[in-house]
């Protein structure tokens, strides 16, 4: 299940965005970087204010999910979410990706 957490103006003055980016970053490397568990950015009007963390998270950044209200969604586009922390091959994992095809 993918997860989305759309953050308010307020919540990226305040740099929570960087913060949520170091934590799962740390959390993906003491769980050995699972290629399952990617965090991505959003892009775009509209969709910036956004980061979206796929299935493989949950087995190790869910308590942060949970915390900051994060809502399921449907996996992202590659026109929507770039990577941010994560193997070059969870791009694939992005709706429409031509992997997926």
């Amino acid at each position: 299940m993918w997860f989305m957490i759309e953050l308010s103006d307020e919540a990226i003055l305040c740099n929570e965005h960087v913060r949520l980016q170091e934590n799962f970053e740390r959390l993906w490397d003491l769980s050995d970087s699972p290629e399952e568990g990617a965090m991505f950015s959003g892009l775009g009007v509209g969709n910036a204010s956004k980061l979206y963390f796929s299935p493989g998270t949950e087995s190790f950044f869910r308590h942060v999910l949970d915390a900051c209200g994060a809502k399921p969604c449907d996996p992202p586009t590659a026109d929507e979410a770039g990577l941010l922390v994560g193997h070059d091959s969870a791009r694939f994992a992005l709706s429409g990706s031509k992997a997926e095809s």
